[in-house]
């Protein structure tokens, strides 16, 4: 969607609806954590954000202008490390149980700027179900 609202009121949404994401993954988090523990982990879910065009990252909000983008990451812990997974793809020696997806962006379309808000719910629903099975293949 492109915005022709002030960008104060952008700024506002766009941080209103990464604060209501993360509540509502916080609280998808919480209905799983008998299943992690039940492998000796945690999932961690946050948010970390980026500068495209400047190539900075941050666990903090970054300025809200072009090249902005939010993400929503998720991550398997234990003994507060990342787990990793042996590859058998001979590509790497191993994979950290560990997604992001975009919730947010702001690009320049033909000289305007645009304001993305992504819906990602099915994704990170799918994940964790995902890192379950992962564990369960892992630790039996």
């Amino acid at each position: 969607m492109v915005w022709k609202a002030n960008e104060v009121n952008c700024k506002n949404t766009i941080i209103s609806y990464e604060n209501n994401i993360l509540k509502k993954y916080c609280e998808l988090r919480n209905s799983y954590v008998s299943r992690y523990s039940k492998y000796g982990c945690s999932l961690k879910v946050g948010l970390f954000w980026m500068n495209d065009l400047k190539k900075n990252k941050s666990k903090e909000r970054l300025s809200i202008q072009i090249g902005y983008v939010c993400y929503l990451y998720c991550e398997v812990e234990r003994d507060g490390k990342v787990v990793r997974i042996k590859s058998t793809d001979g590509e790497t020696d191993y994979y950290e149980l560990s997604s992001s997806w975009a919730i947010s962006a702001i690009s320049r379309y033909f000289f305007k700027r645009k304001v993305s808000l992504y819906s990602i719910q099915a994704e990170v629903k799918e994940e964790m179900e995902n890192y379950i099975v992962t564990l369960s293949e892992m630790y039996q």
